[in-house]
């Protein structure tokens, strides 16, 4: 769905809105917060998130060292489902 905007390390998975707001991805049995909404509740104890982090390809081109692809793609299908 994605091609190569494809911005995290495993391969397939599901993009979910939950709760109306929260945006999350599920791949091998876990559920990534995948917007700003999502992490403040995982940060904040609230939900059960892992940090999309953990998944989130680098940026390679050069000059972009220390930057991630965009996840904005993701972000806005799941919002799209909000």
């Amino acid at each position: 769905m994605f091609g190569d905007k494809w911005p995290l390390s495993v391969e397939d998975g599901v993009v979910q809105c939950r709760y109306g707001s929260h945006v999350v991805f599920v791949a091998g049995g876990k559920v990534y917060a995948v917007n700003g909404i999502a992490s403040g509740a995982m940060k904040a104890g609230k939900e059960d998130y892992v940090d999309i982090r953990e998944i989130w390809v680098d940026d390679a081109r050069p000059g972009h060292e220390g930057l991630k692809i965009s996840i904005t793609p993701v972000i806005d299908a799941g919002l799209k489902l909000c």
